[in-house]
């Protein structure tokens, strides 16, 4: 609000024509009212709301700001220069609110503001005027309670997000209050509606007779039910207000809207280039409609300190896209190119996720994880589990790298369920990430088994390399169940078959493993010596998560020798 007031009273460079932008619902139209009745005392001759969305024409957005006004028309004076006349010595705000449907009529508006210099003028609108002289203020969301934190009531009652909800709750039910016990459920409903002021409002409305763990589990029936009376027709639901937009959209936006409801966590433009392009949309117009979904606020651009610009729709948008791709016959089809487009990322980030390219593709795959987990579910859903397993031996290291054990762990026992008819080779990639999401769980016995059946299933494929990562987890679980002979002999023969292939990455986990079996000795040169030969070989891969500098054997070992290269993280990089 504050900085609203500041620009349009600006000492030095006061704006003069100021648009609050963003999708319907998200509140433009209390923060210009609020704006204008804090700043009303600045404008001497007076603050004038005119409400534009029920106008059919722009040609009428004139003649209606001067019914407001109170001016009659003179015979024979168009209704612009009555307004020129009334304004041209006034110091004045004029808020217009919903300009979108009327864009048509902002040169007017313009030529008002080159007549009469002390006029100023808020506009909320779904998408800027594009004219001169014109400031844009996009009006984001609420913030919402902190996701990766277990909610604590407090700390989601001082959320912004949070604080509407609750005073509308308590609007509709008196009784409401925000305890420990609903806390998770209050912030789950603000997550969900990704801090959308209307959603929340329309939501809070419904706990007159829906606690919040219930409201919760029936979110979008509550957005389609009746809000508050004092709400414009086209706020009183959700949908009202997404149609509204929606019906303002050239079929080939309506299109890529639609399709663009497939992506879950946000997309580049590449990827809505490759996913989305078909029928009337070709691939080189994506960029100037997925632009005009930006400026109508029904996608929202986010660009990172180094540049990169990612896409992402407000979850309540999202789904109500999502309904209209799913009318339009084109969901399957748009869900295959969704599937392959993610595929093709994972796989080709496998290799470089273990060598000098490791960081940056992390944060590729990191960017992209909610997209990859889409696609598997999608790929489980089609009872295609080859697809699945290829995901999984693609992506298992960067689960692994990345602490998401638990949700690689699930989706391929998913996998394995539906794994009849599935080729042995590509059952063997899917136990591999099984077993690679597996180590660490203590569940060494169960870890044994798959190891064993995918290093044989490896073995008669004649995939020498994938039978060593397998033979390397079976020696992890040998070495868990306190077996270190049979540990040393599996680990001995997968870092022996490692070695042939020149797999320079392999070996240095299996050298590394070697040099844990031989410190649990007390074996010191020995494991000295493995992980001096892991160290060199991790500095040639640039794998920056092999453990060498953590292991025990490395960190206590008295005649190691210090090195810089050698501290946790760094994989041997000076």
């Amino acid at each position: 609000m504050e900085e609203i007031n500041g620009l349009l009273l600006g000492r030095d460079a006061a704006v003069r024509l100021l648009t609050l932008t963003g999708p319907g619902g998200i509140g433009k139209t209390r923060l210009g009212i609020e704006a204008a009745r804090k700043a009303g005392s600045h404008f001497s001759d007076g603050v004038a709301f005119v409400a534009l969305a029920p106008l059919g024409h722009a040609a009428l957005v004139v003649p209606t700001v001067s019914r407001v006004l109170g001016l009659r028309e003179a015979m024979g004076v168009p209704s612009l220069e009555v307004l020129r006349q009334h304004l041209r010595e006034r110091k004045f705000l004029l808020v217009l609110d919903n300009f979108e449907h009327v864009a048509e009529a902002a040169p007017e508006v313009v030529d008002l503001l080159g007549s009469c210099l002390d006029l100023f003028v808020l506009v909320t609108s779904r998408a800027p005027l594009r004219v001169r002289g014109e400031r844009e203020y996009p009006v984001s969301p609420l913030a919402v309670p902190d996701p990766n934190r277990m909610p604590e009531a407090k700390e989601v009652a001082q959320t912004p997000a949070a604080e509407l909800f609750i005073e509308r709750a308590e609007d509709a039910s008196p009784a409401f209050e925000l305890t420990q016990a609903n806390a998770a459920a209050v912030a789950s409903i603000c997550w969900r509606l990704d801090g959308l002021p209307l959603a929340l409002e329309l939501a809070a409305a419904q706990t007159g007779f829906l606690g919040p763990t219930a409201l919760l589990s029936r979110l979008d029936q509550a957005l389609q039910a009746g809000g508050a009376r004092d709400l414009p027709e086209r706020q009183r639901t959700m949908r009202a207000t997404l149609d509204w937009s929606h019906e303002l959209l050239h079929e080939p936006e309506r299109e890529l809207f639609r399709r663009l409801s497939i992506f879950a966590g946000g997309f580049t433009l590449e990827a809505a280039e490759d996913v989305c392009a078909a029928g009337t949309v070709e691939a080189e117009e994506v960029l100037v409609l997925l632009g005009n979904l930006v400026e109508q606020s029904l996608v929202v651009a986010e660009t990172s300190p180094e540049g990169r610009t990612r896409y992402r729709m407000l979850e309540p948008v999202r789904q109500y896209a999502l309904e209209w791709l799913r009318e339009s016959g084109e969901e399957d089809e748009v869900r295959r190119r969704h599937v392959r487009r993610y595929l093709a990322l994972a796989e080709e980030a496998e290799p470089r996720i273990k060598g000098h390219e490791q960081v940056e593709w992390l944060d590729i795959l990191e960017a992209e994880n909610d997209n990859l987990r889409a696609a598997i579910g999608w790929s489980l859903e089609a009872g295609d589990a080859q697809t699945a397993a290829r995901f999984g031996w693609a992506l298992s290291m960067y689960w692994v790298m990345h602490t998401r054990q638990d949700e690689g762990r699930l989706l391929m026992v998913q996998t394995l369920s539906q794994a009849d008819g599935l080729p042995s080779e590509m059952r063997a990639k899917a136990l591999w990430a099984l077993a690679a999401c597996m180590y660490g769980s203590r569940d060494d016995e169960r870890l044994m088994a798959v190891a064993e059946e995918g290093a044989s299933l490896f073995r008669r494929a004649g995939d020498r390399p994938g039978e060593a990562y397998m033979l390397t987890m079976w020696s992890l679980a040998a070495m868990g169940l306190g077996d270190l002979d049979r540990a040393t002999r599996s680990l001995e023969e997968a870092l022996e078959s490692s070695r042939k292939q020149g797999d320079a990455w392999g070996s240095a986990h299996m050298l590394i493993h070697l040099a844990s079996v031989s410190f649990r000795r007390s074996d010191h040169p020995r494991a000295a010596r493995y992980a001096e030969e892991a160290l060199t070989l991790t500095r040639q891969t640039g794998d920056r998560f092999a453990p060498t500098s953590r292991s025990p054997c490395w960190r206590r070992w008295p005649g190691r020798r210090t090195s810089t290269s050698a501290r946790p993280g760094t994989g041997g990089r000076r």
